[in-house]
């Protein structure tokens, strides 16, 4: 049997992830964070090395993600909402996350890189 170098890494992304996608073509590594508000890009360099290659802002609550690997697009999904006091609101994620959304505001962001 082989031998395996197995190393865990701990990188900054942000508050209230969802998602993570690796693409193993560009090497690159992509997690939606919600509760920022922001999609952490880093770039693998090697087995145990990795480089931040951005931090894209999004929009409040974007954390379920889909990445496409054939046109390499990121797709997010968000609506508006309010944290509603006279129903429970969810603290493990944020203080106030939004328990009732308004309707027609579901939307979804597409990324792409340049």
């Amino acid at each position: 049997m082989g031998e395996f170098d197995l190393a865990i890494r701990a990188l900054e992304i942000g508050r209230g992830n969802d998602g993570v996608a690796f693409d193993p073509s560009t090497h690159k590594i992509f997690t939606s964070n919600g509760v920022d508000a922001n999609l952490v890009i880093y770039d693998q360099l090697d087995t145990n090395t990795y480089k931040l290659s951005a931090a894209v802002t999004t929009r409040p609550y974007a954390r379920t993600m889909a990445y496409d690997t054939s046109n390499q697009k990121i797709h997010m999904v968000t609506a508006e909402g309010l944290a509603d006091p006279a129903k429970k609101i969810n603290k493990g994620v944020a203080s106030f996350y939004p328990n009732r959304y308004f309707a027609d505001t579901f939307t979804v962001l597409t990324y792409a890189a340049k």
